[in-house]
């Protein structure tokens, strides 16, 4: 059975409003994704990310117009963020900038993370990509938004389990540590720190290894340990922890079994100050006898 046609006024009324609706869903998807632009444009003023093209721009290698890079100084990487940058934090950063492993000791909320941002900025400059390495999926979403907001959508990527945002694009890659290990086995049937590891580590300048003290994990340990021995020996390691007891050792350790075939070496940067205080305090069962105190 034949389907009737519409009346010609029916018909125009039918064509302005898929005209309008398709205008308003063409309209809302432009501008999301020039919200998305935004983020990351390098000529966008509101864009978070604009300081950061702009020191790249002064920096990074372009050997087809004559320009093989100029290592920025720590006082360039301070002019993207708003505050002072710590002493330890621009002590860790001169480091990573002069080709430098790092093993960091800072107590929580004193900047650890800043100091893994300025090594990523540290590795965009040579024109290198930054792999970033949280124990869990949920600090590496947030992880993931952060970094985002200071370098822009689309220079960073997510890599978990089950998750995958831009990480074969992203010049800033979040992941779990155990990822990251999988990705170096291919080289470690070679010998150790082989440059014959998963290619998506070609370009990599630096891995940042955060809450490293995971090392001595008795279940999870071995993935950190066999992340260093494997990892190739021309990427920079930083490795973050705000409880790892003894980080000359592990600095030591570092310098012996990933850096020992080239000039880098591994240094250690301590800070004690505790910008948030610890406030002890003591639950104890009411009535009983407690050494050296009595009852209580």
């Amino acid at each position: 059975r034949s389907t009737p046609k519409p009346s010609s006024a029916a018909s125009d009324v039918y064509k302005r409003q898929e005209e309008t609706s398709s205008s308003s869903s063409f309209s809302s998807s432009s501008s999301s994704s020039s919200s998305a632009f935004s983020a990351s444009d390098a000529d966008g003023a509101s864009s978070p990310a604009a300081p950061l093209e702009s020191l790249l721009k002064r920096h990074v290698p372009d050997p087809a117009n004559g320009f093989f890079g100029e290592t920025p100084s720590v006082d360039d990487v301070q002019t993207l963020f708003p505050h002072a940058l710590d002493a330890f934090q621009r002590d860790a950063t001169q480091f990573l900038l002069d080709g430098d492993s790092v093993v960091v000791s800072a107590p929580t909320g004193s900047g650890k993370t800043l100091v893994g941002e300025t090594a990523i900025v540290a590795a965009l400059a040579r024109g290198q990509k930054a792999i970033y390495t949280t124990p869990l999926k949920a600090l590496s979403n947030q992880k993931l938004r952060e970094f985002q907001a200071k370098f822009g959508v689309r220079r960073v990527g997510l890599k978990t389990g089950d998750v995958d945002v831009n990480a074969a694009d992203a010049d800033v890659v979040v992941m779990t540590t155990e990822i990251l290990r999988n990705m170096l086995y291919p080289g470690a049937a070679g010998a150790a720190g082989s440059d014959a590891a998963d290619y998506r580590l070609d370009d990599v300048g630096v891995v940042i290894l955060d809450e490293v003290h995971y090392l001595a994990d008795a279940n999870r340990g071995t993935v950190w340990e066999e992340t260093i021995i494997y990892l190739p020996p021309r990427i920079q390691l930083l490795c973050l922890s705000a409880t790892v007891g003894n980080p000359d050792d592990l600095a030591g350790w570092i310098e012996e079994v990933h850096c020992a075939t080239t000039e880098a070496r591994c240094r250690t940067v301590v800070s004690d100050f505790r910008p948030v205080p610890l406030r002890w305090h003591f639950s104890m069962r009411p009535g009983r006898m407690w050494p050296g105190l009595g009852p209580l």
